[in-house]
């Protein structure tokens, strides 16, 4: 089973030291909450967001999109 590959706006990065107690280990220290593109961003988007916990806190690339 497999995810499909989405473009999605980053809405907010959390860094967490020390790490952020969400129920799972390891802990997670950096993460990224997005959005779908396309999907408006409302005041309680946060709670429709996703998150991506990112491995490290090693640089991350990220390609900027136009937008259209």
């Amino acid at each position: 089973m497999g995810i499909p590959e989405m473009l999605v706006r980053i809405i907010d990065i959390g860094h967490y030291d020390p790490p952020i107690d969400v129920g799972w280990l390891p802990r997670p220290h950096t993460m990224l909450v997005v959005l779908p593109v396309g999907r408006p961003r409302h005041p309680l988007a946060e709670e429709e967001a996703d998150t991506i916990d990112l491995p490290s806190a090693a640089p991350l690339d990220i390609e900027l999109m136009p937008r259209g």
